[in-house]
């Protein structure tokens, strides 16, 4: 049973309603009273425990009551039930007999609200009042203590002499004048009218007793539990090398986060182990850049992204050469190596035919080919030119990222294909609060801060973090972010110690813990709702266990 109330001008109670049971009838019957009878300036706090420190260490300390206003002061209330209470001065104890006629012993209750009391004050004064001396709280604050005998009415005889009758709070007190007779018995223990710390020692008595507390797993927790997870389920990806093991030629398709540049490397490692001659080449800089450090003792494997690759052997360092593909296939085509026994391509979607045709000059006649693509990934919105095979295979499972943030993801897929998630279930996709277009201020300013929670909060090092713009490079106002941990601004590089700051085309083929992504008010993309889906995909499928995305008003995004 609770009992429960709806008047508004009811005091406050923590907590709101207090439960009947056969043992608490006499604090029950309290609760009810100061809750019905005090105004709605009155905080009640039920059965309060807390600790107090001492030379034999931690004290446990236990009150039934603490009343505040904070105007009036605080009081401790110890309550004592029974239809009759004795003190015994022989044996210095006292008694209590309830309705089945049962008499025991009870603790001194004077004694419990005095001590109660004192334990109290300590706390406020190790708390925000340690530096004001107790003559100034006593002189400027009001804490008192007071004994309840909720099923009484009238003492006979003489109290002992700690006892006090204005301390004593009875039956007919409770309902009759409650808080009249709560001010007369606390105005005991300070005469003065206006006691000017009552308010902030309320306060901090709030904090202390009612504080919203919240004890939860850090994101970095959760990171390394899912990373375990992912790790595990990926190497599972890698019997598909088995199927392919006897075949030289292969279109192999793959959603976000299915592990197809994991796939690609191990598939040019079996390959070298045979002593083969392979090349392995995506288009993005800095995927390639990757590559390049996983091959680097691998002598067989030349792994970089296109330009790299071609600048290499075709010796062209001239970058109106380089980046034009109408000059380079003139200088390039004419030229064929024949370098390689075989061809691992990675990002395959993002090769025109061009590209694609200067990619096999470097192939010897008979060489092995897979290429593995996502046409969701082309957005860089070249045409597509993987040859045919005969043999297509398919990956429609993820594995890299959590369960969430794959829901989100499979919101901007086109294709007609069932996809599935592996990964561990994660949390939703995070979306602040959306700045106005063109507010780049307020843009970097929510960036800022939430920086500073991921790294000071949640526990997360630099290198677990990657803020991408949907703007290209010149147009981003990222450069302007600031930050107290090291970024890398737009460079073609990454750094353990750093926060990578890119866009999302360049960022394509990478992956970090936690990704925050911002400026979706990309004129390309806003004009064309397939790219911007696409980006979206990729953008999204970035984040391997935990994606925040910083919105711009007006423009509605699927998460």
């Amino acid at each position: 049973m609770v009992f429960r109330y709806d008047v508004s001008i009811m005091a406050i109670t923590y907590p709101e309603q207090f439960p009947i049971i056969n043992s608490h009838l006499g604090e029950a019957k309290v609760f009810q009273a100061l809750k019905k009878h005090l105004s709605d300036e009155w905080h009640v706090y039920a059965n309060v425990r807390f600790h107090q420190s001492s030379i034999y260490g931690l004290a446990d300390i236990e009150t039934d009551f603490i009343v505040a206003h904070p105007k009036i002061g605080i009081v401790v209330l110890e309550v004592k039930g029974g239809i009759h209470i004795r003190f015994e001065p022989t044996t210095q104890t006292w008694h209590s007999t309830n309705l089945d006629m049962e008499t025991y012993i009870i603790k001194n209750p004077f004694e419990q609200a005095r001590k109660n009391r004192y334990a109290l004050l300590n706390v406020l004064k190790n708390s925000k009042l340690k530096s004001f001396s107790d003559h100034e709280l006593n002189d400027r604050l009001r804490i008192a203590y007071g004994v309840v005998f909720p099923d009484t009415s009238m003492i006979n005889g003489q109290l002992p002499i700690e006892a006090r009758k204005d301390l004593i709070c009875f039956t007919h007190h409770l309902h009759e004048d409650c808080e009249k007779h709560l001010i007369k018995l606390m105005k005991n223990f300070n005469t003065e009218n206006v006691c000017d710390l009552n308010a902030m020692a309320v306060s901090i008595l709030h904090e202390k007793l009612a504080p919203v507390c919240e004890i939860k797993r850090s994101l970095k927790n959760w990171i390394v539990d899912e990373g375990e997870s992912i790790l595990t389920l990926t190497q599972q990806q890698f019997q598909l090398l088995n199927v392919i093991q006897m075949i030289s030629k292969a279109s192999i398709y793959g959603c976000a986060g299915s592990g197809k540049t994991l796939l690609a490397i191990e598939k040019a490692k079996l390959e070298s182990l045979k002593g083969k001659k392979v090349l392995f080449v995506c288009f993005n800089t800095l995927l390639g850049q990757q590559l390049e450090s996983v091959f680097k003792n691998d002598e067989h494997v030349d792994a970089h992204c296109f330009h790299t690759i071609i600048s290499k052997h075709y010796h062209i360092s001239d970058e109106e050469i380089l980046f034009n593909d109408e000059l380079l296939m003139e200088r390039v085509i004419n030229e064929p190596l024949g370098l390689y026994d075989g061809l691992i391509m990675d990002e395959a979607q993002d090769f025109s035919e061009e590209r694609m045709l200067m990619v096999h000059t470097l192939l010897k006649e008979h060489a092995f080919k897979f290429y593995f693509w996502d046409d969701h990934q082309n957005i860089n919105l070249n045409q597509t030119a993987i040859p045919p095979c005969e043999t297509q295979l398919m990956l429609t499972r993820n594995f890299r990222n959590t369960q969430k943030i794959f829901k989100s993801i499979r919101k901007h897929v086109e294709k007609n294909i069932e996809l599935h998630s592996d990964g561990p279930l994660g949390r939703e996709i995070e979306v602040l609060s959306s700045y106005p277009k063109g507010n780049d201020e307020m843009m970097l300013s929510l960036v800022e801060e939430k920086v500073k929670q991921l790294i000071h909060h949640e526990g997360l090092e630099a290198k677990d973090i990657a803020i991408l713009s949907f703007k290209g490079k010149q147009k981003s106002s990222l450069h302007q972010l600031k930050s107290n941990v090291p970024l890398i601004l737009f460079e073609d590089k990454t750094s353990q110690d750093a926060i990578k700051v890119d866009t999302v085309r360049r960022f394509k083929g990478l992956e970090a813990n936690v990704v925050i992504i911002v400026e979706l008010d990309d004129e390309k993309a806003m004009s064309d709702q397939k790219h911007f889906n696409d980006l979206c995909y990729v953008a999204f499928s970035r984040a391997i266990h935990h994606c925040i995305v910083i919105p711009v008003e007006g423009i509605k995004i699927k998460v």
